[in-house]
C-alpha cells in the first residue's frame, strides 16, 4: 500500500508516528500491525476517567500492556490531575499530555517560554505529586490507625467476654 510505504519513509527519516485518540473511531489494533507507527495515543476519554480497577483503568491498562508487548511508546491525552498521573504512572506509562502540564499553545508561544518556563512547569508537577503522595500516607496512616483501634477494641470485648 502506498500510505504504508510514505509512512516506512518518514520513520526512516527520524519522524515520530503515533495512532491518535487510540481506543475510539477508527484506531483498530489492525493499524498496530499494518503501520509503522512509534507510538499510541490513549483517548483521554479514558484518561479523564480512570479510577482504580474501573473498566477505564482496565483499558488503559491492556493498552499500555499491548503497547509495550510490541515496542511501542504510550502517550496518555488529557491529564488533568495529579491522581490521573499516580495511576498512569504505576501501570506504566511514560509519555502524557494535558491541562495538568499547560494548556495548549502554539509553537511560538511554547517557545517563547523557554527552558524557565518548562522548569516551573516540571517543578509545579513534581509539587503537585508530592502532595498526593503526602494526602495518599496521611488516608493510610488514618486507615492503619482506624484498623488498630478496631483490633484492640475486639481484643477488650474478647478480654470482657473471658472473664464472664
Amino acid at each position: 500500500d502506498d500510505t504504508v510505504r510514505l509512512l516506512a519513509q518518514l520513520r526512516e527519516l527520524g519522524v515520530q508516528l503515533q495512532i491518535d485518540d487510540f481506543g475510539t473511531g477508527y484506531s483498530s489494533l489492525s493499524y498496530l500491525v499494518r503501520m509503522p507507527v512509534n507510538a499510541v495515543k490513549i483517548d483521554r476519554s479514558f484518561v479523564s476517567n480512570i479510577q482504580a480497577q474501573d473498566r477505564n483503568f482496565e483499558i488503559v491498562r491492556a493498552i499500555i500492556a499491548l503497547a509495550g508487548n510490541l515496542k511501542l511508546n504510550v502517550i496518555a491525552e488529557g491529564i488533568e490531575t495529579a491522581e490521573q498521573l499516580a495511576t498512569l504512572k504505576t501501570l506504566g506509562c511514560e509519555y502524557g499530555q494535558g491541562y495538568f502540564f499547560a494548556p495548549p499553545m502554539a509553537a511560538q508561544q511554547a517557545k517563547m517560554g523557554g527552558i524557565d518556563a518548562v522548569e516551573d512547569v516540571m517543578d509545579d508537577i513534581a509539587e503537585q505529586q508530592q502532595d498526593y503522595l503526602d494526602q495518599q500516607v496521611k488516608k493510610n496512616l488514618v486507615a492503619r490507625q482506624l484498623e488498630d483501634q478496631a483490633k484492640e477494641k475486639k481484643v477488650q470485648e474478647e478480654f470482657v467476654l473471658a472473664l464472664f
